[in-house]
């Protein structure tokens, strides 16, 4: 039960910081002039590395360790749980952090569309792993224990 609440929250915490990402900051790329922008995404790059690297690690670490220990019961939400975490994470790994590489050299308008436009998939993603971890959650806190009056 604690490893599944604590999965919501980190899930909850990184659909907020995706949303964050997805609504206010990538759009903001498009303000920062072509000679300060090379300054502004390694500034971006530094500064959100911290703040996503950890709980994006323990959001892995939980989702392995709740799909091994699933009862019957909540063998299917873990997965997706696991699986949409996935997805988030390899759509970082493989398209935003090396679009972010191509704009440490220099601003490009097609370079920040391509981020803005795949990021959707990574706020689809978690957004739809919080759903996936509350459902685990709510799994998590029932057991097929017959009622105490034997009904």
């Amino acid at each position: 039960m604690r490893l599944a609440l604590a999965n919501v929250v980190l899930a909850a915490f990184m659909t907020g910081v995706i949303w964050l990402v997805q609504l206010v900051v990538y759009p903001m790329f498009l303000d920062a002039g072509p000679s300060a922008f090379p300054a502004w995404e390694t500034e971006h790059a530094e500064r959100i590395a911290p703040v996503v690297g950890l709980p994006i690690g323990l959001q892995l670490l939980a989702g392995v360790a709740l799909v091994v220990t699933a009862s019957d019961r909540a063998r299917w939400p873990a997965r997706l749980n696991l699986g949409l975490l996935v997805l988030a994470v390899g759509v970082t790994g493989l398209v935003s952090v090396p679009l972010h590489a191509e704009l440490a050299d220099g601003v490009s308008a097609a370079a920040i569309d391509d981020l803005v436009q795949s990021n959707w998939i990574r706020t689809a993603a978690w957004t739809a792993q919080l759903a996936a971890a509350l459902a685990l959650l709510g799994r998590a806190g029932h057991t097929s224990r017959p009622c105490p009056t034997g009904q």
